[in-house]
């Protein structure tokens, strides 16, 4: 048994896993809120997808619960008077905390296949054997929670494992992230490497290294973890499930074009939200690997006229990396479409030198641009 009591061996890890789970859904905070605002805020008056904005909230509620069990489950044993509570005083939080792992993963899962299915045109028989490996995999890991008596639960500090279900959960899980992985490797190299412009090392660096994460790769390398100390029986596997509740890392944009229609590029508030975490190398936690997916899926639903944002403040609306520098107000229909791409400036800088330079061009009028804003 892992962790017997507190003066178990590796009794350390039970401080350092609940201390980088806080940590990693605050910054998944952040970018919950980031979620919302493009995907309801900035697409006002068009109908927002309300399917797209639950799947983000259920996504958000569930790492939320599990970082709340699991603080509470420290908490509670950790500041209560000897005798300590045992593992049967703490069953319900650690078989509520394992559900909920398990359920985090599988709802990652789901978004990683659907990705897939669109990145592969709505094909489904692309998509129809990692689905249910997924499936076979949940069912054997939620086994365990649900069966399991009080009795079994001796540790305070981790549930019991049914060590061949979780097995069983962790290798279809892996195999499945592993084939989705793969297939959208060779789509995106299919599709968008011919496009790609590689200049420099950095470059090619910067590009191999987004592409394993855009293509959920290091989902595929938490779930290896977690099965390797789930084998081992190692007191690790307390901090390997608790990032692998938050983490599954995805940094938003991709090295390759994005999985969208040109009309994407016009969308100048979302684009200068996803450029922005790029640039300032931001990894988000699990849940927001998942968001930034359906955030990035969500937006090809927008028309292609919607190309200006009801905002006072214009920097909002200048991309800050591979898209432009231009005003939230510039009607982007009448521009070339190659003055759009690879310029690097930060908010403020474009947007107050692209509407001076605009005005003073004769391209239009500060009245006329008042107007369009109106």
């Amino acid at each position: 048994m892992i962790l017997q009591n507190i003066a178990a061996e590796g009794a350390y890890v039970v401080i350092v896993s609940d201390a980088l789970e806080i940590l990693l859904f605050g910054i998944y905070t952040i970018f919950f809120a980031f979620a919302l605002l493009i995907l309801i805020v900035y697409k006002r008056p068009l109908p927002v997808d309300w399917s797209i904005v639950c799947a983000t909230c259920v996504l958000y509620a569930t790492c939320m619960a599990h970082c709340s069990l699991v603080t509470t489950d420290r908490f509670s044993v950790l500041v209560s008077s000897y005798p300590l509570p045992t593992g049967s005083d703490m069953s319900e939080l650690l078989r509520g905390a394992d559900a909920l792992l398990k359920f985090a993963g599988f709802l990652s899962q789901l978004v990683m296949t659907h990705r897939c299915w669109a990145a592969w045109d709505r094909a489904w028989p692309v998509v129809v054997a990692p689905a249910v490996m997924f499936i076979t995999g949940f069912v054997c890991g939620m086994i365990g929670p649900a069966s399991l008596p009080v009795s079994e639960f001796q540790s305070p500090f981790i549930a019991p494992k049914k060590l061949p279900l979780d097995i069983a959960f962790c290798v279809f899980s892996l195999v499945a992230d592993v084939l989705v992985t793969a297939l959208l490797v060779y789509r995106l190299r299919r599709v968008w490497a011919p496009a790609r412009n590689i200049q420099s090392i950095s470059d090619l660096v910067f590009g191999l290294a987004t592409c394993v994460i855009e293509t959920g790769a290091l989902l595929a390398a938490a779930q290896l973890a977690l099965l390797i100390f789930l084998v081992l029986e190692h007191p690790f596997l307390l901090v390997a499930e608790s990032l692998t509740a938050q983490i599954y890392v995805s940094p938003v944009p991709s090295p390759f074009q994005p999985l969208l229609p040109p009309p994407f590029h016009r969308h100048m508030l979302c684009a200068s939200l996803l450029s922005a975490c790029s640039h300032a190398h931001v990894i988000p936690p699990q849940g927001i690997a998942p968001t930034m997916m359906i955030m990035r899926l969500g937006i090809t639903l927008l028309p292609e006229g919607r190309v200006r944002w009801a905002t006072t403040a214009p920097e909002f609306s200048t991309v800050v990396a591979c898209t432009s520098m231009y005003s939230e107000d510039i009607d982007l229909d009448e521009l070339s479409p190659d003055s759009t791409m690879h310029t690097r400036i930060s908010f403020p800088v474009a947007a107050a030198r692209a509407r001076r330079s605009v005005v003073s061009g004769g391209a239009y009028s500060q009245h006329q641009l008042d107007l369009k804003a109106a």
